[in-house]
């Protein structure tokens, strides 16, 4: 330092213009004052050129190929923004169709204004369960109200379901549509000083909110209310679903109808509105649903209840991805506390451990604004996260190898010589470090030349982040090392350590001899003795692994799976499979349980989801009658019924006058488990039902009419056709025990007889009637009717009437099977009474929006003019087609007849269309109007149309079409929704199906005239399904590519040396072939999109290493 000339080399080394020249060695004189200078600069350059950032969670986009069909689906995404003459809205957020129309949909419902609009968003639970009795066992079902209860009255929940809709409409949110709605009704307000005992009907509300249903009714209900009921049935039942089967999974499904703004707001506006409305929504699942549903599954999983819900719905995707990279970023935080604390052990500072960890992850941001300045987008993939976990460990192993020569300096200089230090420092391990980080750099470019976009993207992101923290580190890590030395000293001054610390100093120097020691004498011994059958070894393993992948390899175009197993998102869309798609309808949220009355038509049996009733307590309980089967199940020759007036004397009747002619109904009800076909056979019979209705007819009138109705009995018929499935349930209840016994009950069809007073001269007096009604019991208790008392005698048992019903021949046991011969049957239940469902009635209406599996669309007026970029997506890559001229009215017959095709073509498997040119027309014809329009009127009728039109599918017409500011009709498409599953269709079916619509279009534009231009079609369908091969070709290609980049690289450091660099690809290559045995064969994976990311990380990684040993043994 005394020495002048030194001080003069440090003073103009440091100048600006010698830095730049001499770089980095200049930096060895001042180190720390050049890193400050670098790290603030750093920051300010990020934030001038900072470009915003988005994630992608579509994992879709690893599956974006160059290919035809990615160049028309990038150009058409791109126009849409366009549509209405707005050049720069994006599309809304939470859109349920991949094509654009906004899900904003008009009231439809009566009372509600038609020009408001709404923002749908909507959550779907589907519940799993492998208990007895699957999701009704009692456990299982009330935990599943518990959850329902919970959320719908959480202020959140409230908020977004009632107070930000429009009242009726929060009816599809609360209850919504679920099973817990039929099994815990709650019931209306009786009238006033009534009971339900009191009362012949009770209406009851689906809402889930009420005591729990009794089991011995659990199943009824589902089969009266669910199964028959189409809206709830294909909202709430899977598509397997059997009657009398155990239902193990339902789905729960609720819509919010969240007032967005008027049809006739502006475009700013409404997606202001929107952003509001997505905040709340957001501040929903984040605070109320997704906590409550994760403890749903966490609390029953430690309480041993066999039940787990899956969800999806609006945004829930998205916030489970950012939910998951929160998650992995703790697991990225741990590892990364790892290589900090190993660090330190290793260079013996938290200061340079955590100051390098700091240095490395500075290139992440760094490379991001490269990444999107260079592109031209913000977006990245789920893929880019893994940078945190990747650039840890290589920023790790450039600081171990600075670290080593730093110590190793020692030997050269002292510890004060910090010039001649770093510039040593620079020498060996810069040029070490440099050599392993360009290559591996390389490799991660070599993704350029993938057909993956999204790996493109990956590739040439990681690249600049191993870049950007070599040079952090070539900066920064320097200055670290001096002032960890500083600080060393400064410790040891105040300590005043010397002589303990030169011990402490040569007991680590033994140690490290001892280390060195034993390696060499391992590798003398092992390594070098036996290197040629080492070589050998290795060789015949990576050829045998590469044979054995390449026989049992299979490549997966699905989308990526960015999730551990068993996390909802990878199991969701599955079990959604087993429902129907859903559907927005209205359906009525009540049902009306009866008390057994004294007369019940079948029209009332009908409306009833079942009955109750008391057993009489007048005399000891028995049952009357027998049924067709006996105790084990077996079917009797005969059921045997005891057959009861319901009213003695009879007050339905009426006074007929001499020649007047009338309807007399007899009314049979029938309590007791009765084999379905003995029943039916027993009907059909002329000496079945017929017979006993007249006796029932004549039972129960005078005998002054008696012949009349012998005489009409010849014209008597049933009123409607008997349906044998048609049988109800009767609860009925020992009042003294409380037990409980579940019956089978039915209301027969009316047998009417027409009746006529006689009109002769003798006998011309007006006659009397008698409506007929008489309940049978056929093995059952029997019961009170409504305000009846249970002590009440019944009728004298000499009023009563038998008749017999015969089981059929090849059903019948001669006499009860016991023991082994016995089938199995279930046991008479017994359970405490029960409440019973229903609800205020709601206007019918038809669904007002149907969520198809995916969407195709037709485009006409749009031009493709350009092909998919290196890197970032097309910005514009479209144009407007001048030869499109929709007023034209051979354009609009070739729209219209365009879409009528479609729906009408079996292979397109159209379930929906979406086109407002078939609205277009029914508007004209409202107004007298022919279509199509002529060209000089078309655009004033254009204009009167699409301005504030909401299509009957609820879809904003405009929202189809690119206007001009004047109104003028640039291009236009029409959606198409069909019955493909864009996640489990596999992708040779896809591209048969692609096929389809390649001829349909194909078709279209060789009929179509000159005013229409090219039509053609875009899915993501046909994205996912071209990934495929492209995934093939696309590995080889890369893996080659990142081979050749690795071996120019060891070319370049091992100065030329051919045999040591093709060692080091031979290294490279047969840890990949190894890696990729690994995953194809013991693990058995698909190759898909992240297994290829993997591979190809892989080979960054492991040439760091190899290049490492093949550089340092070329030194030697």
């Amino acid at each position: 330092r005394s020495d002048k000339g030194d001080q003069a080399h440090h003073r103009a080394c440091c100048q600006p213009e010698v830095i730049c020249s001499r770089f980095p060695f200049c930096t060895a004189h001042c180190p720390i004052l050049f890193a400050v200078i670098m790290l603030l600069l750093s920051p300010v350059f990020m934030a001038i050129l900072w470009p915003g950032f988005a994630v992608n969670n579509d994992m879709s986009a690893f599956l974006e190929a160059d290919s035809r069909s990615n160049s028309i689906r990038s150009a058409f995404l791109s126009a849409l923004p366009f549509r209405d003459g707005a050049g720069s809205e994006r599309r809304l957020d939470g859109m349920g169709l991949a094509s654009g129309p906004r899900r904003l949909m008009t009231g439809k419902m009566p009372g509600l204004d038609s020009a408001v609009l709404y923002k749908i968003s909507e959550v779907q639970f589907f519940y799993r369960s492998t208990a007895d009795g699957g999701i009704f066992n009692s456990g299982v079902v009330r935990r599943i109200k518990d959850l329902e209860l919970g959320l719908k009255d959480g202020p959140r929940w409230r908020r977004v379901c009632a107070e930000l809709s429009t009242p009726g409409l929060n009816r599809l949110c609360d209850p919504g549509y679920s099973v817990v709605n039929a099994l815990y009704p709650e019931i209306t307000e009786l009238p006033n000083g009534s009971t339900v005992e009191d009362v012949a009907t009770i209406d009851r509300l689906l809402n889930g909110r009420g005591p729990a249903l009794s089991s011995l009714a659990k199943d009824f209900v589902v089969k009266r209310i669910l199964g028959s009921e189409p809206v709830l049935r294909e909202q709430i039942l899977p598509k397997k679903y059997v009657k009398g089967e155990t239902i193990d999974v339902s789905r729960s499904t609720f819509y919010f109808n969240m007032v967005c703004c008027n049809i006739a707001d502006s475009r700013d506006f409404r997606g202001k509105k929107l952003s509001e409305l997505s905040v709340e929504w957001d501040a929903f699942i984040g605070e109320e649903l997704y906590p409550k549903l994760m403890e749903f599954n966490r609390k029953n999983k430690d309480d041993g209840i066999p039940v787990q819900v899956y969800f999806d719905g609006t945004a829930l995707s998205t916030y489970q991805l950012w939910m998951t990279l929160k998650s992995d970023s703790l697991m990225a935080a741990g590892s990364i506390a790892f290589i900090i604390c190993y660090l330190t052990l290793h260079a013996g500072s938290p200061l340079v451990s955590c100051g390098a960890i700091f240095l490395t992850i500075l290139s992440i941001p760094a490379a991001f604004v490269l990444t999107a300045v260079v592109s031209g987008s913000n977006e990245v993939t789920g893929a880019a996260f893994l940078s945190l976990f990747l650039i840890s460990g290589l920023g790790a192993d450039v600081v171990l190898v600075f670290v080593s020569f730093w110590k190793s300096s020692l030997s050269l200089y002292s510890e004060e010589d910090v010039a001649p230090r770093i510039i040593y420092l620079y020498r060996n391990a810069g040029l070490a470090c440099l050599a392993t980080t360009l290559t591996t750099a390389a490799s991660f470019f070599a993704n350029l030349a993938s057909v993956l976009r999204a790996l493109r993207e990956f590739g040439f992101f990681m690249g600049m982040c191993i870049l950007g923290a070599y040079m952090y580190l070539l900066v920064g890590l320097p200055a670290l090392l001096v002032l960890n030395d500083k600080c060393k000293r400064c410790i040891r001054r105040c300590l005043k350590v010397s002589a303990s610390g030169a011990d402490a100093a040569g007991g680590q120097q033994e140690f490290a001899d001892m280390k060195k020691q034993c390696a060499s004498t391992c590798l003398d011994k092992c390594m070098v003795r036996y290197r040629y059958a080492i070589f050998v070894i290795f060789q015949v393993l990576v050829i045998g692994f590469a044979l054995w992948t390449a026989d049992v390899v299979k490549v997966d175009s699905a989308v990526p799976q960015m999730f551990p197993d068993g996390h909802n998102l990878n199991n969701v869309e599955t079990i959604a499979g087993e429902f129907f798609a859903a559907k927005e309808d209205w359906a009525a949220d009540t049902t009306k349980v009866c008390n057994f009355a004294r007369h019940q038509s079948k029209e009332k049996f009908d409306a009833c989801v079942y009955n109750q009733c008391q057993i009489s307590l007048a005399e000891p309980f028995t049952t009357v009658g027998q049924s067709s089967f006996f105790t084990n199940g077996s079917v009797r020759p005969s059921a045997e019924c005891s057959c009861m007036q319901t009213e003695v004397p009879n007050t339905r009747c009426f006074t007929l006058q001499p020649g007047h002619k009338s309807q007399l109904r007899v009314t049979t009800r029938m309590v007791g488990d009765i084999e379905p076909r003995a029943m039916a056979a027993w009907v059909k019979n002329a000496d079945g039902l017929k017979d006993y209705a007249v006796q029932a007819a004549v039972r129960t009138n005078t005998a002054s009419v008696r012949d009349i109705l012998y005489s009409a009995a010849a014209g008597a018929s049933m009123q409607v056709p008997f349906d044998s499935e048609a049988v109800g349930l009767v609860i009925q209840e020992y009042w003294e025990t409380g037990e409980l016994f579940a019956t089978p009950y039915m209301v027969l069809p009316d047998y009417v007889f027409i009746v006529e007073a006689e009109n002769s001269s003798a006998k011309a007096v007006p006659q009397f009637f008698c409506h007929a009604e008489e309940v049978c019991y056929c093995g059952a208790g029997t019961c009170t009717y409504v305000g009846q008392m249970l002590v009440e005698p019944p009728l004298s048992r000499s009023l009563w009437s038998s008749i017999e019903i015969p089981s059929p021949s090849d059903v019948v046991q001669p006499r009860e099977l016991r023991g082994a011969e016995a089938p199995e049957v279930q046991q008479l239940q017994t359970d405490t009474l029960p409440p019973w469902p229903a609800g205020h009635p709601g206007p019918a209406m038809s669904h007002r929006r149907l969520r198809g599996t995916i969407d195709v669309a037709l485009v006409w007026g749009l031009e493709v003019t350009s092909t998919s970029p290196l890197l970032g997506t097309v910005q514009k890559g479209w144009g407007y087609n001048p030869s499109f001229r929709p007023e034209s009215p051979y354009a609009q017959r070739t729209l219209l007849m365009a879409c009528k095709n479609a729906k009408e073509r079996k292979d397109l498997l159209v379930v929906r269309t979406d086109c407002w040119i078939e609205d277009f027309k029914r508007h004209l014809e409202r107004a007298g109007t022919p279509f199509p329009v002529p060209a000089t009127t078309f655009a004033s009728e254009f204009k009167g149309y699409y301005r504030g039109r909401v299509m009957s599918s609820g879809l904003v017409a405009k929202d189809f079409m690119w206007i001009t500011p004047d109104g003028e009709l640039q291009a236009t498409y029409a959606q198409f929704i069909v019955s493909m599953n864009y996640n489990t269709a596999s992708s040779s079916s896809i591209l048969e199906y692609m096929k389809n619509w390649n001829a349909y279009v194909k078709e279209l534009n060789a009929d179509s005239p000159a005013e229409v231009g090219e039509t053609w079609h875009s899915s993501r369908l046909w994205i996912r399904a071209e990934a495929e091969a492209a995934i093939v070709g696309s590995t080889v290609l890369t893996m080659v590519v990142s081979a050749g980049c690795g071996f120019l690289g060891a070319l370049f450091f091992t100065h030329m040396d051919v045999c040591l660099s093709l060692l080091v690809i031979l290294s490279v290559t047969g840890v990949t072939i190894s890696l990729a045995w690994f995953m194809t064969v013991l693990m058995g994976w698909a190759v898909g999109a992240m297994e290829i990311l993997g591979l190809i990380v892989f080979v960054g990684y492991s040439i760091t290493y190899s290049l490492h040993i093949a550089h340092k043994y070329q030194e030697h």
